[in-house]
């Protein structure tokens, strides 16, 4: 498994942890990496229509850029 992904359970706790209410620099700390990591992927895997991030719309959009790119 290449390290530079995120894992779905990693998207699971961005999840939870960051509708709790919890800064991002705490959440990168809890699934060990860095906070830009974790900002990018709140930006760029929220729902454009809610404006909210979940963890399965996210993993489906992960996979469908990961499969435009091949």
């Amino acid at each position: 498994m290449n390290k530079k992904h995120l894992t779905s359970d990693q998207r699971y706790t961005i999840s939870v942890i960051y509708q709790r209410g919890h800064k991002q620099k705490d959440i990168a700390a809890t699934i060990g990496k860095n906070k830009s990591v974790v900002s990018r992927e709140i930006k760029r895997n929220s729902n454009p229509k809610t404006d909210k991030y979940h963890h399965l719309y996210a993993q489906d959009m992960a996979t469908i850029r990961k499969e435009r790119f091949r």
